[in-house]
């Protein structure tokens, strides 16, 4: 970007020396040589008072570094030196002048929002604009309410420019994020369609449209406009797609969840794990348990570090009737996860375990789960019944007693009582 002004008011011979010095910096994109040399010039000032513009010149060039603290700073001392010089001289201000001075409150405002400064930023893009009247400021306005989540005053900000320029787009993307802030999805909805129509390749504004309508609790209509767009869309993408998915899944279409998911590993160069994983989560959601098996070894070769995957791998194997290959992956899984998820593997291979007659095993997993606090009604049985039939009668009679804390007048826990007082 331009620095606004290069030489300084004295016109003086280290003046030009410096603006030609700040003019290489800039074109080479060398902001902290360009700071340096301002702050030089303004160090080296003959006069003792340096011109006005090299404020300018240097909170520019510390807005290009992103030090907006600094800037602000210099942009604020550039506009007291100015307002001194022009009481001092006793002269009006030239039209050019009032431009600048407009521009530099306008570049403060930039630098307050930039820090988080909102309100004050406000106040001093309105102070530009009524020195030079320039476009946008309604707009800036409206971004600084909604930063500080004002949704009210950023909506009637926007809605005051849509009264100016009635088809300005910005306005309205803004517009229907504000309404859907404010819990006003329908009519949030109503200004996507209308983009939509306008634009029918913008994958965005169909993205938005959907979620307006899944605020809405219209599901549907947020699936029919997605499917819509990657029928129109060139090529689809690969956002919509998943999209898609995650409304197909929410609604239990798991075949319609499986082919997006398909779609996307064919049109991908590089497929990740985590495209596999869901396309095997749709399968298995669908009962296609081959092809799930497919998906999720897929997705372990590629990463055998994701517990979700893993396990699935185990709970797919079991229902195949692959026993080994189940055993093996929630053992694995069960290194790979965290307290919380060893519940779930400590359980699935206790079940899997008592299927297969081993109960010692079972009792002992059983009991690693319910440590975690897996304490169902089911969980406390299995283990009751797995002590007993791996004839550990006292351990049963001590895990039947913690199950009858949580469970007190369960008749199918009094059974179990029955059956081990009888022995």
């Amino acid at each position: 970007m331009p620095v606004i002004w290069l030489v300084g008011s004295s016109g003086s011979a280290a003046g030009q020396d410096y603006a030609e010095l700040v003019g290489k910096s800039f074109e080479q994109a060398d902001y902290s040589q360009a700071v340096e040399y301002y702050r030089q010039a303004i160090a080296e000032a003959t006069s003792g008072k340096p011109g006005v513009e090299l404020y300018f010149n240097l909170g520019h060039a510390l807005s290009q570094l992103g030090k907006w603290d600094q800037a602000v700073g210099v942009y604020e001392k550039g506009l007291e030196v100015f307002e001194q010089s022009v009481s001092e001289s006793g002269e009006a201000i030239t039209e050019q002048q009032r431009k600048n001075q407009a521009r530099v409150w306008r570049m403060l405002a930039q630098a307050q929002f930039m820090m988080g400064d909102y309100e004050t930023a406000v106040v001093s893009r309105a102070q530009g604009d009524r020195l030079d009247p320039c476009e946008g400021g309604i707009l800036f306005a409206a971004r600084c309410y909604l930063a500080l989540e004002q949704w009210s005053r950023a909506h009637g900000e926007i809605v005051n420019l849509l009264r100016e320029r009635p088809g300005d787009l910005e306005a309205k993307k803004l517009l229907a994020y504000v309404l859907m802030q404010e819990n006003r999805p329908s009519e949030a909805a109503v200004i996507w369609r209308d983009l939509i129509r306008r634009d029918l390749d913008n994958g965005d504004y169909f993205l938005a449209l959907a979620q307006a309508e899944v605020s809405a609790g219209r599901y549907g209509g947020a699936i029919d406009a997605l499917e819509f767009a990657v029928r129109v869309i060139p090529g689809g993408s690969e956002r919509l797609n998943r999209a898609l998915a995650d409304l197909y899944l929410h609604e239990k279409m798991f075949r319609q969840a499986a082919g997006c998911y398909q779609r996307l590993i064919v049109s991908k160069q590089t497929v990740r794990a985590e495209d596999w994983f869901w396309l095997g989560y749709a399968f298995y959601q669908a009962g296609e348990l081959v092809s799930a098996q497919k998906a999720f070894d897929q997705a372990r070769q590629l990463d055998d570090s994701n517990y979700r995957t893993v396990y699935y791998v185990g709970s797919v194997a079991k229902q195949l009737g692959d026993i080994e290959k189940a055993r093996e992956a929630f053992l694995a899984a069960a290194k790979l996860s965290d307290p919380a998820e060893q519940s779930e593997t400590w359980l699935a291979l206790g079940e899997l375990e008592m299927g297969e007659g081993n109960f010692p095993a079972a009792a002992e997993y059983f009991s690693r789960a319910i440590e975690l606090g897996q304490r169902s009604l089911a969980v406390h049985y299995n283990y009751v019944l797995a002590l007993t039939k791996a004839e550990k009668f006292f351990e049963a009679k001590v895990a039947l007693k913690q199950a009858f804390v949580d469970y007190p007048l369960e008749e199918r826990l009094n059974l179990l009582l029955e059956r081990l007082t009888a022995r």
